[in-house]
């Protein structure tokens, strides 16, 4: 109670004024209590077509672009992974996830709509085998592939978002490289996806909890939010704080 009273006692008087007129709009409802929030539900015959992208991809698809000076830079996640892996199991795998997730089959329109593509060919993971090469030639085509695969921009209007490249290595190893857009996978989907790629690779014919929502359901349900009556009061609200908040940073730029 003490720390609510001391972030009241620090408003200012425009703040606090708003602040009552807030608690008295609910005050006057005749039941206070949380917005209900929109069923999200399966739209399978309207699974492929166009989407708005949110807020956040829509950052990440503007800001690669040139029209910010410190534009031209994909959002996108770089790892490399080395063990003895078996390329052929590893790529049926990631086939197989490719057709579980429909965002591994997305792109970006010119419009600023995504859409996700009913078939896509069958993804091979490009090798280069390195395992008889002087080691110095070795150690420069891993390096030329750290430069070209770690800054990637892919094109997002042209599938696929994501590049998988695999370095044979002495002694039976072998390097996996793997570039994948943020525009289509965010930390939690990519904690899900490898998670999901090892257990099919170890289990081939593993079975995986069946999926019935997919991320254009999740995001339209989303969508319908903004034509609820606590949106509309929740926009007034921070409409009228506009004027008393300050500037954004002033980014030093090199």
């Amino acid at each position: 109670m003490n720390k609510i009273r001391d972030k009241v006692a620090n408003l200012s008087s425009a703040e606090r004024a708003q602040l009552a007129m807030r608690i008295s709009r609910r005050r006057a409802q005749e039941k206070v209590s949380e917005p209900a929030k929109p069923a999200v539900e399966a739209d399978a015959a309207n699974r492929f077509a166009p989407f708005p992208m949110t807020d956040l991809q829509q950052a990440y698809w503007i800001g690669r672009s040139s029209a910010f000076e410190i534009g031209n830079v994909a959002s996108h996640c770089y790892l490399e992974v080395e063990a003895d892996f078996d390329l052929p199991r590893l790529t049926t795998a990631w086939r197989s996830l490719v057709e579980r997730h429909d965002m591994l089959r997305a792109i970006i329109s010119e419009d600023g709509s995504q859409r996700v593509l009913e078939s896509v060919p069958d993804y091979e993971i490009q090798l280069s085998d390195l395992a008889d090469c002087p080691a110095a030639e070795r150690e420069q085509e891993l390096d030329r592939l750290y430069a070209e695969l770690s800054h990637q921009v892919l094109d997002p209007g042209t599938w696929p978002m994501f590049d998988i490249r695999a370095a044979s290595l002495p002694d039976g190893q072998m390097r996996v490289c793997f570039s994948i857009d943020a525009l289509i996978a965010d930390g939690w989907s990519l904690y899900l996806i490898f998670h999901e790629w090892a257990c099919l690779y170890h289990d081939p014919d593993g079975h995986l909890e069946d999926l019935e929502i997919t991320f254009r359901d999740y995001v339209l349900a989303e969508r319908a939010v903004t034509d609820s009556p606590a949106y509309a009061e929740d926009r007034e609200y921070w409409q009228e704080r506009l004027a008393h908040m300050t500037n954004g940073p002033d980014l030093p730029l090199a």
